[in-house]
């Protein structure tokens, strides 16, 4: 399909459904197009090159015009992702798979269960087929005869999106905290998405320790030390040692959500980078985990061969 991306971004800006769209939408849309412009360009491709320009403007009417629609907790959420475009993948991401009848009888039903799903740990939620099913034999509800409306035993499409926005304000409130930063200038060598993702380990953790908390969460970066610190219920010095380890669960989070695998990933970046772990209680309550990268030196896969020996070495 012989199509140019700059042209379906000019259509986003121009085209007859691009008045419902504020400026902020067109951007976060222009940036999904620009990223995913080519997959979407390759998945049309199978139906030819005849008419294919039409093809991709109508595609890219619908597609503005279900973003317009977007309710605000929604698109918040989407903001968020694409930041992080891959938060499912993360190993703190834990899915659950059910039947909606099977599970609460109606989407209803399943918002009045977020609460137990949420004490489970599950962070994503897919509930299986519950779109209007063809007539006659539907494959088990695979068969879907209308994407745009639910099996009527099962609820509305306004139940789904109610429930889909208590889920976005449920993940909002729980990130919603001030976080400050304490940082000097500083040169290191490392990879700046590992770093990147070291630290989202260390403010998620703080946040969970500490979620209701009034003062904020602080960052310090000093040098080559990067510092989380909360006033969450503190730290044992008995896990001190033992919190990055895999899988390891401190006692004050025994009864939280996650899998023990956060902090394991702060070490192993450090570690990368020549760098150090360390978790120590706060004075005044809370905690204090950082890691640290080197100063200087080289990253793994760039060390040479053989180190030059010291003279009379």
């Amino acid at each position: 399909m012989d199509v140019a991306i700059e042209p379906l971004l000019d259509r986003l800006r121009t085209g007859p459904e691009s008045t419902d769209l504020t400026a902020d939408d067109a951007q976060v849309l222009g940036r999904r197009l620009r990223r995913w412009g080519d997959d979407l360009l390759s998945g049309l491709s199978v139906y030819g090159d005849k008419g294919a320009a039409a093809l991709v403007e109508r595609v890219i009417d619908l597609i503005t015009t279900a973003y317009a629609g977007r309710r605000p907790a929604l698109r918040e959420l989407d903001r968020v992702r694409l930041l992080r475009p891959d938060w499912f993948a993360e190993p703190d991401q834990v899915g659950y798979v059910c039947y909606t009848d099977r599970f609460a009888g109606t989407l209803r039903g399943v918002a009045e269960r977020i609460g137990y799903l949420r004490e489970l740990g599950v962070t994503y939620l897919h509930l299986m087929p519950l779109l209007e099913p063809r007539e006659g034999p539907a494959d088990g509800g695979y068969a879907v005869r209308d994407f745009r409306r639910i099996r009527p035993d099962l609820g509305t499409m306004d139940d789904l999106a109610a429930l889909a926005e208590l889920t976005a304000d449920r993940y909002r409130r729980r990130s919603d905290r001030t976080i400050t930063v304490d940082a000097e200038p500083c040169v290191v060598l490392a990879r700046p998405l590992a770093v990147e993702r070291a630290l989202s380990n260390l403010l998620d953790n703080a946040v969970k320790f500490d979620p209701d908390g009034s003062d904020p969460i602080e960052v310090r970066v000093h040098g080559s030390t990067v510092e989380v610190l909360d006033r969450g219920p503190g730290l044992d010095p008995a896990d001190a040692d033992r919190i990055f380890d895999r899988f390891y669960r401190a006692s004050t989070a025994r009864s939280m959500s996650g899998s023990g695998l956060g902090l394991s990933i702060v070490q192993e970046v450090a570690a990368d980078h020549g760098g150090t772990v360390s978790a120590a209680a706060r004075p005044g309550g809370g905690a204090v985990i950082g890691f640290t990268v080197a100063a200087d030196g080289f990253l793994p896969e760039f060390l040479p061969e053989s180190k030059p020996q010291p003279a009379g070495g």
